[in-house]
């Protein structure tokens, strides 16, 4: 039970519960709550129905005494927990195709809602390339919001600009823990002028490399359109940019010296065919021409809810579906086409061959078969 010291709710419980789990992922979190309802009838019902079948990879529930404790330190932080299912989780985030299980939020739990605009690049930014970012951060905060990653140059020049509008900063480590530490004071800062610092990092994480691509889809998520100004090849600011393609938005790029190594990632855009971006007058025109997907937009596979099917049409799919896997990677979307079944019973069978190990995922949507 929840302590009397608390009013958490227990879907926010049941969230951590299921995102803190070992192989439970943020694809599989949303492929759980599709299929049972809620995070609550999930963390209650998958330990049952996994002891019916005969599971390869076992999967331990966090234990609820951690997810409270968890949720209280974030309470008494002065943060809110914002789990997927949760009605002010930012409908942005749905859509994309690995929403965070859980957010945890210190600030302006309502700016998550408002249109926005993703700006990054290089931490050892130039004079100029922090200049021109944050004069653009300003002019953009009158219509978006502008969101970032807190880090030192480009983002923190971007913040920086669209603080007194109210920015976003999102981070790779717990809510407490506040990286780089020189913008101790912008952290605060932005959380006192209507903005808002976002992390899915449990509380306490430290900020490791490994997060930090994690923190870059939910940047990109976020936001109708990224821009980039000053970014190596091989930099994390491309990494945004490539979530933002995979996510069908546009991508801006101000162009740069060729000589200068922090041009290098921005101009290969440019000739990748992001747009060139050399006033904000660049980003209305675009959005308006190509009339961007508002964040009302239906989350990724809200129109395949898991189906209830009787036990022999169930049986019929997950054979077939098992004959058209194999030992190679195979597109998800090809085995619903070859299976003929409808694709809410071959995702649903889909989940069930996953939650008992027999099949594996791999980047681009891609699955095979264990043996």
């Amino acid at each position: 039970m929840i302590t009397k010291h608390t009013n958490l709710h227990d879907e926010t419980i049941a969230c951590l519960q299921l995102a803190r789990s070992k192989h439970i992922g943020p694809a599989m979190f949303v492929r759980l709550i599709q299929r049972f309802g809620s995070a609550l009838n999930a963390s209650e019902h998958l330990p049952k129905y996994l002891e019916r079948q005969k599971v390869q990879r076992p999967i331990h529930i966090f234990p609820r005494e951690l997810a409270i404790k968890e949720a209280q330190a974030c309470t008494q932080f002065g943060a809110t927990l914002l789990g997927y299912t949760h009605t002010h989780y930012p409908p942005a985030l749905k859509a994309i195709p690995y929403p965070p299980s859980v957010l945890t939020v210190l600030g302006n739990e309502a700016i998550l809602h408002q249109s926005s605009i993703a700006m990054v690049g290089s931490r050892h930014a130039s004079a100029g390339g922090c200049r021109f970012a944050k004069q653009l951060a300003h002019e953009l905060s009158h219509q978006f919001t502008v969101v970032s990653g807190l880090a030192k140059g480009i983002d923190t020049a971007a913040h920086s600009g669209a603080l007194k509008a109210g920015t976003i900063a999102v981070t790779a480590c717990g809510i407490d823990q506040i990286y780089p530490l020189q913008n101790t004071e912008l952290y605060w800062s932005i959380t006192k002028h209507h903005g808002a610092i976002i992390t899915e990092m449990p509380f306490g994480t430290k900020p490791l490399a490994r997060n930090f691509p994690k923190r870059n889809r939910i940047i990109a998520g976020l936001s109708l359109a990224t821009i980039v100004i000053e970014a190596q090849l091989k930099s994390g600011s491309l990494i945004t940019a490539n979530y933002a393609l995979e996510q069908h938005k546009d991508v801006f790029a101000v162009p740069g010296s060729p000589i200068d190594p922090r041009c290098q990632g921005t101009n290969q855009l440019i000739k990748d065919g992001a747009y060139l971006l050399e006033s904000v007058n660049d980003v209305y025109q675009i959005l308006d021409q190509n009339n961007p997907i508002e964040h009302s937009m239906q989350p990724l596979g809200a129109k395949d809810t898991a189906s209830q099917t009787n036990e022999q049409h169930n049986d019929n799919v997950q054979s077939t579906v098992i004959k058209l896997l194999g030992a190679h990677p195979v597109d998800i979307d090809q085995i619903i086409e070859l299976s003929g079944f409808p694709a809410s019973d071959v995702l649903n069978v889909m989940l069930e061959l996953e939650l008992i190990g027999r099949i594996e995922r791999y980047p681009g949507n891609k699955v095979t078969l264990v043996t």
